[in-house]
Formats: structure tokens, sequence, C-alpha cells
């Protein structure tokens, strides 16, 4: 290091080695703090005033970030449907193999034994039916904050009244779908209480959306109500002096229950590809992450060898410092002694 010192006068000689000293002081806490920190300080001039590649970085992290929590609430949604499709498929499986089994059997004790399962069977398909995250009911399409469907005791009131004036096999059923099917009808005013389906999708990754349509509305769930409905009329005792007639609607009903389980087949299957393309963009993302954190840390971070060697040959200058100030000093206290 060259400073120059029998060109200019003593006071200058000091003040210049005082500045040179705060100099390599600064250059050295900073360093130290680099060094135990593992961050850049001053990350404009490490970047020449160019923050934009780290502005970029940091966007597309924080996209990233709002994909993750998207996914997260997906997810749950997904997993909670798919879990009370399942639930429903084991009322409309259950109930319509074993129905299905002993009416081909004609014995009427052992239809009887398992219509007798229909009241609860209902209920509990209502529950499932009624399903939520939170306070987000899943099947009620775009009025996501209401129940999509009415209690039990009420649909069954509906039911009652509908076939009140039932005679024969054909009327009862052609009742029961009427309240179901009719467009403005008992189920649309008094059973359905959700709302439109939802026509948007979620996006959970820059390039997969994942859309959930499904809604109590829907047939899969009219077919599986409607069936379970005339089992629960069949136990309180509708045709109960016509064995004939309630062995056939017994079989019409286990039918239904069985169409309706392949329907809800179809909606898990829809659902399982909505999760096949969040495990899809959780991937790609968490790939496109990595890459992005490793320029992240290129343009925050120090090389800790680096800087430990530029610490080193700071700390060297800051003692030749030293030992130019002290042999100057001596030097001048022998020029003024003379």
């Amino acid at each position: 290091m060259t400073l120059g010192f029998s060109s200019i006068g003593d006071l200058a000689q000091n003040m210049l080695l005082r500045r040179q000293s705060a100099s390599l002081q600064d250059t050295l806490a900073r360093l130290t703090g680099e060094l135990v920190s593992g961050k850049k300080q001053d990350i404009a001039q490490a970047n020449r005033g160019d923050f934009g590649p780290l502005a970029t970085v940091q966007r597309s992290l924080q996209v990233f970030d709002g994909y993750a929590s998207a996914r997260a609430d997906t997810d749950l949604i997904l997993a909670t449907s798919q879990t009370a499709l399942e639930g429903v498929q084991g009322i409309t499986d259950g109930l319509g193999q074993g129905l299905l089994a002993t009416t081909s059997l004609g014995q009427r004790t052992s239809v009887d034994a398992v219509i007798d399962q229909a009241a609860d069977q209902f209920e509990n398909a209502i529950l499932l039916m009624n399903s939520r995250v939170g306070d987000r009911y899943l099947f009620s399409g775009q009025n996501a904050t209401t129940p999509p469907l009415a209690n039990a005791e009420t649909i069954l009131g509906e039911l009652r009244l509908a076939v009140a004036g039932a005679v024969t096999t054909t009327d009862f059923e052609q009742a029961i779908d009427d309240w179901f099917d009719l467009p403005g009808g008992g189920f649309e005013t008094s059973g359905y209480l959700g709302g439109a389906k939802r026509d948007g999708a979620v996006r959970v990754g820059p390039s997969q959306e994942v859309r959930f349509d499904i809604s109590a509305e829907d047939p899969a769930f009219r077919d599986t109500l409607r069936n379970l409905g005339k089992l629960v009329l069949l136990a309180e005792g509708a045709f109960d002096n016509d064995t004939s007639a309630r062995l056939e609607l017994a079989e019409n009903a286990a039918l239904g229950l069985i169409a309706a389980n392949d329907e809800i087949t179809g909606y898990r299957a829809a659902l399982g590809v909505s999760q096949g393309l969040l495990t899809a963009a959780e991937t790609q993302i968490e790939t496109e992450r990595v890459t992005l954190s490793e320029v992240r840390s290129q343009l925050e971070d120090v090389d800790p060898f680096q800087a430990a060697s530029e610490l080193e040959v700071v700390q060297t200058q800051i003692e030749t410092l030293y030992t130019v100030t002290a042999r100057n000093s001596r030097l001048n206290l022998m020029e003024y002694l003379r």
C-alpha cells in the first residue's frame, strides 16, 4: 500500500490515515456482519444498482405462495368431498345390493328388514351431502354459506303429502319423481336450499385450474334421496297390505340406488382428476421454486469463502496501516526533538 506521506504535511498525513482507518473499519464491520448473517448488506451495490432481477424473483415467489394457499384450500375441499361421497356410496351400495339380493328371493320379511334401515340412512345421506369445510358447505353451489339440503323430516314430510293420493305403485313412484324432477317442484323449492352451480375455476398453478361444480341438486344426489325416500315411506307402511307391490317398489328402489352409486363414482373420478392436477401443480411449482430460490441466493447471499478471504485482506491492511501510523509517529517525534 503506497500512502505518499513525503508529499504532504503532518496534519494532512494524520487526516489521510484516519480516513483510511475509518474506511477499513467500515469494510471490516460489513464483512463481519455479512459472514454472520450470510446476507449481503448492500444489495444495490452488490447488484450494481439493478434491482430488476431480484424484484422479479421475489414477485414470482410471492405468486407461488398464493398458489400454495389456493392448493391447500382446494385440496381440503376435494378431500372432504371425496370422504362425503364415499359415505353416500356406502349407503347406496349397501342398501341397493342388500335389497336386490332379498327381493330376488321374494321374502317379504327379509325385504322389510332391509327397508327398516332406510330412515336412518336417509338422514345420514343428507348429513353427508350437507358436509362443509369451515363455514363453507361443499355442495351448495354458489350459495356456500347455506346448507344445500333441508333436513330429513322436512323432505319426508313433503314426500308424504306428495303420495297421499297414490293408489297404484305407478302413481306412488310418479308422485315422488315429480317432486324431485319437475322444474319449480318440491325439491327445487323446499328440498334444495343451495345456489346455482359454481361457474368459475381456481387457479392452483401457472397452467393448472381446478373446477369444482358438484352440487346437491345434481342427478346422483336426487336419485339417492328419491329412492331412499321411497324406502322410508314403505317402512312407514305404504302398501303394507300388498306384498307384491312392496317387493316391486323395493326392487325398483334398489336398482335406482345402484344406478345412483354408479353416477357418484363418476363424480369421485372427476374429483380424483382434480386432485391429480393439484399434485402436478405442486411438483411443477416446487421445482421452479428451488430454481428461483437459488437465483435469489446468488443475488442476496454472500459467498462465505470469498467474504472470509476479503476479511483477511482487510485485517492485514488494518494491521499495516497501524504499523505505518506508529512508525510515522516515531519519525515525527524524532524530527521534533531535533
